[in-house]
């Protein structure tokens, strides 16, 4: 076979863009059964072989590029601790030889150097690629994984929205009953998770008898846009309790409701979300959901090394439990 031909010659020969013919040969089911056949026949045609990963003696060496987000807030590193992430990504290739090269999201990359040898995967955690870098990346046939986030066609590692919210929607109609009137409070910079959230809020309240009406979805573009009125507005409502998103919005939250003399939980129950390092900060500890960096990172790795070494199969949706921590603002 010849080591040469790439997916843009495949694409080329078929008519079908560069990312369409990756997607058919990384396993993805979202593409037509006769475009499918189409690449996979053309494929085999011209002896396409995916770029082998270099060995020594029986182990692989990896080469992994690790995508983190570039964040102008300074609060943005509470979110999580990056030294989890990289020591669950490092546990999680196992005995796999990994050298991991980290990047930030929109950095322009060079697939082969003299240092770093050849990529063989990328992890973008907390983030998604431009257009240009999936393009760039699908074309060459690297294998992508997400960290708590999703595009079509590429497999993705989350944490579990559905139960994490049924669990603190339960602790809440334990706290006050059934019938409390629950607000949530999402955040625009990360809507696609923000809004699943939110969703998973809705669906919970709905089985456990607690009611979250449109109007209590509250969002916010940054921390600071969280102020007495919108507090104020939240309990003129008659709410009883407010979910936030995560961590960092529900500890503000709560430093403007203390200058308000709002009393927690007595006045208004409080979650967040994560276990983030920004809730150690609070001395009222703030009822959340652990979403572990290092599980995350663990399992994200696990699945690109399965990927990269034992070939491509399904794209794979992985959603993470994650365990309730007591806190005493419910």
């Amino acid at each position: 076979m010849n080591p040469r031909v790439t997916l843009a010659d495949i694409a080329r020969e078929v008519g079908l863009s560069t990312s369409t013919v990756s997607r058919v040969l990384n396993g993805s089911i979202l593409i037509s059964d006769e475009n499918s056949a189409l690449i996979h026949r053309a494929a085999e045609r011209l002896g396409y072989r995916k770029r082998p990963i270099r060995r020594h003696m029986s182990r692989a060496i990896l080469n992994v590029l690790l995508f983190l987000p570039r964040r102008n807030e300074t609060y943005s590193h509470l979110f999580y601790d990056v030294s989890d992430l990289i020591a669950g990504i490092r546990n999680g290739f196992g005995e796999t030889r990994v050298n991991i090269i980290t990047r930030l999201q929109d950095d322009q990359i060079l697939l082969e150097h003299k240092k770093s040898g050849d990529i063989g995967g990328c992890i973008f955690a907390f983030c998604e690629p431009s257009e240009g870098i999936l393009g760039q990346l699908e074309a060459a046939g690297i294998e992508i994984i997400l960290i708590n986030r999703v595009l079509p066609g590429v497999s993705s590692v989350m944490s579990d929205a559905e139960t994490g919210m049924r669990v603190l929607a339960e602790r809440i109609r334990a706290s006050r009953g059934e019938g409390t009137r629950v607000a949530y409070l999402g955040y625009t910079p990360v809507r696609f998770v923000s809004g699943l959230r939110r969703d998973a809020l809705a669906s919970a309240c709905g089985a456990l008898g607690l009611e979250l009406r449109h109007g209590d979805v509250h969002t916010v573009d940054d921390i600071v846009d969280i102020d007495s009125a919108l507090i104020g507005r939240i309990l003129s409502a008659g709410c009883g309790a407010l979910c936030c998103f995560n961590d960092v919005l529900a500890l503000y939250t709560f430093q403007i409701m203390q200058l308000m003399d709002v009393r927690i939980p007595r006045d208004l129950s409080l979650t967040g979300f994560d276990d983030s390092p920004v809730r150690r900060l609070s001395p009222r500890r703030i009822d959340t959901v652990r979403l572990s960096a290092y599980d995350l990172g663990f399992e994200a790795a696990a699945c690109l090394r399965r990927t990269v070494l034992d070939g491509p199969g399904e794209i794979v949706r992985t959603a993470l439990v994650g365990d309730y921590v007591a806190g005493d603002t419910i």
